[in-house]
């Protein structure tokens, strides 16, 4: 009850256990990183991977070399994989009104994978009708 008061776990439905939220596996990653069986050496040797993994702009491969790079670390099975934008089911849409010639448009997919789009508009449109067309699309 503790960890769930906290957004550590969640149970998604009533007959159902608990499961780590993003939180829950965040905290989980950082006491694994701070853990007194990682040493020194084992930091920065990790540090080096990830710094390498990042050079590269292919989303797919910095994922891989960071799943692999932290079961070499804990010699455990590391999986990662990307939620793919064009296979997900929509969830939100909200439009923020940025200034008086730009909005944001926030598209949230049932993943929890989030896309942010600035979009250029021809005239001012207010708050309300913001919300109006937001209410309509989702």
């Amino acid at each position: 009850m503790d960890l769930e008061e906290l957004g550590l776990v969640r149970q998604p439905h009533t007959s159902a256990g608990r499961v780590p939220t993003p939180l829950g596996y965040r905290v989980y990653v950082n006491d694994l990183l701070s853990s007194s069986d990682t040493g020194d050496a084992e930091r920065k040797r990790l540090t080096a991977l990830l710094r390498a993994q990042l050079k590269d702009r292919d989303a797919e491969a910095i994922i891989a070399g960071i799943a692999q790079s932290l079961a070499n670390l804990s010699d455990l099975l590391g999986i990662a994989f990307l939620p793919t934008f064009d296979q997900a089911v929509f969830h939100k849409l909200e439009l923020v009104p940025l200034d008086a010639g730009r909005v944001l448009v926030v598209i949230s997919l049932k993943s929890g994978l989030v896309r942010t789009v600035k979009v250029a508009v021809d005239e001012p449109v207010n708050h309300d009708m913001f919300y109006e067309i937001s209410q309509a699309l989702n």
